[in-house]
């Protein structure tokens, strides 16, 4: 998965002038809804006598509103990116918009009545205070807003800091439970190799061929492989296997060609087919025969006839490790079922919609 995922600071310009139009906006519809519902105004009236004005005076307002709030997330934006968690931010963020109301608020009312309206000093006065106590309401509204995107960001912020722990802290089984390989795979193939070495050269030689293939898939496999590449793998695996114990292993393969583009964990099959030959006894005689299929349900299916070696249970420590494995990255679960004699594992294919985990 991706690091240091990070979520854009709310806190811009452009974020700015954003909530200061929402904001204007509000309180240009607040006034003009104040005018329809005003038993004293006759709004038809007043429309027809000067519309054309009145559409331009609240134009004209909201843009001195636009601006006056546009400067106040501003200051409080800077307030927040600066010390978001101090106490004295909040009184600085009150302290200042009450400064910058007191200041910008009285000229730009002053603007409007005198662009439109004019009048005498007592209706500019009323008018002037009006236009205050109403900025002065809003800029803590502003305060409100900004403080809710804080917290908003916070908990993204946190979210998403928790996520990358559970993907790294994820990354980290997964790379731990798919090295739990069996060491003695190699001391043994190492040893079998000694053997051909001087007596059948060109064993030999396909020996080393499939070795090399086994630990490059096994060092190079990514998080799911196709199904058709798992078994490419396994085949050489089992060539190895071959050499080793001759006619008395073999591997039966029964697979729907269309699932052969599906997706499996890698070295899951190998894992079982592994497990199948460290616990059970394996002669001419009684051979061990693994089978591998899947059925109309999407599931790949590993089983054998048990026949277990004296002191030897099934070995669980693999299959756990393919269980996590399934748990960690799809949220899918494996079957194991030991009935009859016969020991078998249901690994659960992978389709496209379900390729939902990327490391």
């Amino acid at each position: 998965m991706k690091n240091n995922i990070t979520k854009n600071s709310p806190f811009t310009k452009i974020q700015a002038f954003k909530a200061a139009l929402w904001v204007s906006l509000t309180v240009n519809v607040i006034l003009i809804m104040g005018m329809v519902y005003d038993d004293s105004i006759d709004l038809v009236s007043v429309l027809k006598e000067d519309g054309i004005g009145y559409m331009l005076f609240f134009l004209l307002q909201f843009a001195c509103n636009l601006f006056l709030f546009f400067v106040l997330f501003l200051f409080c934006f800077l307030l927040t990116k600066k010390k978001p968690e101090s106490k004295r931010t909040a009184l600085k963020a009150i302290l200042g918009t009450i400064v910058i109301c007191l200041f910008l608020s009285p000229p730009l009312s002053q603007l409007q009545l005198y662009l439109f309206e004019g009048g005498d000093d007592g209706s500019i006065a009323q008018f002037t205070l009006f236009s205050l106590v109403k900025d002065m309401i809003a800029g803590f509204v502003v305060i409100l807003i900004t403080e809710t995107m804080q917290q908003s960001y916070k908990r993204e912020q946190t979210n998403i800091a928790n996520q990358q722990l559970i993907s790294e802290n994820i990354k980290v089984k997964y790379e731990a439970l798919k090295n739990q390989l069996d060491p003695h795979f190699l001391f043994n193939s190492l040893n079998t190799l000694d053997g051909l070495i001087g007596l059948d050269e060109e064993k030999a030689h396909e020996y080393v061929d499939n070795l090399s293939s086994v630990f490059r898939y096994t060092l190079h496999s990514k998080n799911m492989v196709k199904l058709e590449d798992e078994i490419e793998f396994v085949n050489a695996y089992v060539s190895l296997l071959k050499i080793r114990f001759g006619k008395s292993m073999r591997v039966e393969y029964y697979i729907d060609n269309k699932f052969r583009s599906y997706a499996i964990m890698p070295i899951s099959i190998q894992l079982l087919v592994e497990n199948a030959v460290k616990h059970n006894i394996i002669h001419g005689k009684n051979p061990l025969v693994i089978t591998i299929e899947t059925d109309n349900d999407g599931y790949l299916i590993v089983s054998n006839v048990i026949n277990l070696r004296p002191e030897k249970s099934i070995g669980r420590v693999g299959l756990v490790n393919l269980s996590e494995r399934y748990k960690l990255l799809f949220r899918k679960e494996i079957e194991i079922k030991n009935i009859n004699g016969v020991f078998s594992v249901k690994i659960p294919l992978i389709n496209e919609t379900d390729k939902t985990i990327s490391l």
